[in-house]
């Protein structure tokens, strides 16, 4: 059993912290400053705490006359080990993409909005806030909860699926489940699970375990 984690635990400062979108609304609509911060709170506790995503590594290509084809594998990473394996100490999962995407969303598909993907890392990334923001007028008439999912809906690859270049290492892969509750989402991984990897210095005492 897999558990998704609230989108806020995330490395990236710029996905864990606080979010402020771009706000709009049409001439005939004017809110107080006080409505502007409530519909601030309101999509930062959404998209930071309602949001929760699975992260993995995904297999470099290598060219088919490489000598070891396993050199770029997802669980062959040492950095990643080290940040991520209990400094080579833990284990890697390997995954069968496909039947963890429909696993995904035949479990959670009616609980939220499901997205899935790979994560792209562009040279210039200044912002991770899209361009199109929260329709205030929107907002105070058919309530925060719908309007942020609208704007998750079409801003979903800006806000959840690219990252500044600097992590272009991890080359991830997440699946994102955007739903009004706190509580934890859990997905049933057996029928994707297609390896288990143990790092460098994982304890010859918990062999037999695994």
């Amino acid at each position: 059993m897999m558990r998704l984690g609230p989108y806020e635990s995330t490395n990236d400062p710029q996905e864990s912290r606080q979010k402020f979108p771009t706000l709009s609304s049409h001439a005939s609509i004017t809110a107080a400053e006080t409505e502007v911060g409530q519909i601030w709170a309101q999509a930062d506790w959404w998209l930071r705490r309602y949001v929760k995503v699975a992260c993995f590594t995904q297999d470099f290509e290598l060219p088919e006359n490489a000598v070891d084809q396993d050199a770029l594998r997802g669980w062959a990473h040492p950095a990643l080990w080290a940040h991520y394996g209990g400094r080579h100490s833990g284990v890697c999962l390997r995954f069968d993409r496909a039947k963890l995407i429909d696993q995904f969303q035949a479990q959670l598909g009616s609980r939220g909005q499901c997205f899935h993907g790979a994560v792209q890392y562009p040279v210039q990334r200044f912002s991770s806030v899209p361009v199109e923001g929260l329709d205030v007028g929107q907002g105070l008439e058919f309530g925060i909860d719908a309007v942020v999912s609208r704007y998750i809906e079409k801003n979903h690859q800006d806000l959840f699926f690219t990252k500044h270049h600097d992590w272009a290492n991890e080359n991830e892969f997440r699946l994102i489940l955007s739903e009004p509750s706190l509580l934890p989402a859990y997905l049933s991984i057996g029928d994707c699970l297609t390896g288990v990897f143990l790092g460098d210095t994982f304890p010859a005492a918990r062999l037999d375990a695994v």
